[in-house]
């Protein structure tokens, strides 16, 4: 069973990615959780998904509970998906289905034995990460301790293990998210012709702007200008070379702490504050 697990801290653009995902035909399933922020009206993660971590794992203290049996719920997780108690699902379509939820970092190891795992890590530096959370008024388990924590687990697994990652820089895939759309379908194995990927680089354009509007009306939450150098062509983990998906994008933050491309950064981020479920929509999910 092929599954595309997005990582990253709460806020660091995961939603982004998933909803991306969805767009170019990976399975989410759903109904999706809802939370309620204005600039984040999809979240694209799966509710049932979503309870699973939650039984297994602390938002406010960022760690498992005593006593989880991950391996046992995510072999009836896996179970549930297999019987279509989620949504249909066929197996021999080879389509992969994408799940995230920033506290599933602690449990990378286990998800990758019980699915065939493929890791998409959202990197944004955790004073990003902090400023968001202060501006949407989060609580503090969802800003930078909570990030250092979940960062540590991901590059972990990235570090301890050799599952197929590929990193996405959040302010990267703001700045271009079209280039970013070819490489995800490259490494998710979705094929999507251009029309396909447009629309989806579309969704990141959408919530880019959405932002934009919210940041013009908080001015404090503007800060100073970001360094760029050149990057190296990209390599992900699975040896796949994607060097050409670097034109504009090929960049490296320099200061994490400044940031001339602030307005945009934050449109695609996951509250996981208390909130209502949302009904999947119909895109990339012929079950």
């Amino acid at each position: 069973m092929k599954l595309i697990l997005v990582c990253g801290p709460f806020g660091s653009g995961t939603t982004a990615v998933a909803g991306l995902l969805a767009r170019l035909g990976a399975i989410g399933f759903g109904p999706y959780y809802q939370p309620a922020d204005a600039l984040t009206p999809d979240s694209h993660e799966l509710v049932a998904f979503r309870e699973l971590i939650l039984t297994l794992a602390s938002e406010q203290a960022t760690t498992l509970l005593p006593g989880a049996d991950v391996k046992t719920a995510l072999e009836r997780f896996r179970e549930r998906i297999a019987n279509q108690e989620l949504g249909p699902y066929d197996d021999n379509a080879a389509i992969p289905i994408f799940l995230k939820h920033p506290l599933a970092a602690l449990i990378i190891p286990q998800i990758c034995a019980a699915f065939t795992t493929r890791l998409i890590y959202l990197v944004r530096p955790v004073r990003d990460i902090e400023l968001s959370r202060r501006r949407r008024k989060w609580g503090a388990q969802y800003g930078a301790k909570a990030a250092g924590i979940i960062y540590s687990h991901m590059f972990d697994a990235l570090i301890n293990h050799s599952f197929p990652t590929t990193i996405v820089r959040y302010a990267e895939l703001i700045h271009s998210p079209l280039q970013h759309t070819r490489r995800l379908a490259a490494f998710a194995g979705l094929k999507s012709n251009v029309d396909v990927m447009r629309e989806a680089a579309a969704f990141v354009r959408s919530h880019r702007c959405a932002v934009s509007k919210f940041l013009r009306l908080a001015p404090s939450a503007a800060i100073g200008a970001r360094a760029f150098a050149p990057m190296p062509p990209h390599h992900d983990t699975d040896g796949q070379h994607h060097g050409e998906d670097h034109g504009d994008d090929q960049r490296r933050i320099l200061d994490p702490g400044n940031g001339r491309n602030r307005q945009g950064h934050d449109q695609a981020e996951n509250a996981h504050l208390p909130g209502k479920h949302l009904q999947a929509r119909g895109e990339g999910a012929k079950r």
